[in-house]
């Protein structure tokens, strides 16, 4: 299976493999868009954020969940990686929820990849 964004600029491959007996018929395909929606900002983080179109930021965001934490951000940024320990972690809106390994932030340091959107300054 594909899935494109709207914009038609992040894509995401998926391959499942399964196995079942032979007696058994396969279960039919299933279709529709991400999993997951845009989260609803909820709380306010008290930090300004600001990312450079079509350029990397390196930004420190305040600990808690990294889909609420960057809600306000939607659609100013593409991907947000971390490297913690010797693992890189990343988060994309535009991805399905199991191609995400970056759930949550500590307060600590990250590198944000802005879209061609000029936002601005971003109140989180």
């Amino acid at each position: 299976a594909v899935y494109r964004n709207a914009a038609g600029t992040a894509v995401a491959w998926v391959a499942v493999i399964a196995q079942y007996p032979s007696g058994q018929t396969c279960p039919s395909a299933v279709t529709g868009g991400p999993p997951t929606a845009t989260p609803t900002p909820q709380a306010r983080f008290g930090v300004q954020l600001q990312i450079a179109p079509d350029g990397w930021a390196l930004v420190t965001l305040p600990a808690g969940n990294i889909a609420q934490v960057l809600a306000r951000a939607y659609g100013c940024y593409a991907v947000v990686y971390e490297l913690r320990g010797d693992t890189w972690r990343r988060y994309s809106p535009d991805v399905p929820s199991y191609a995400r390994n970056l759930t949550d932030s500590d307060g600590g340091a990250f590198w944000i990849l802005g879209t061609a959107k000029d936002c601005g300054t971003i109140s989180l």
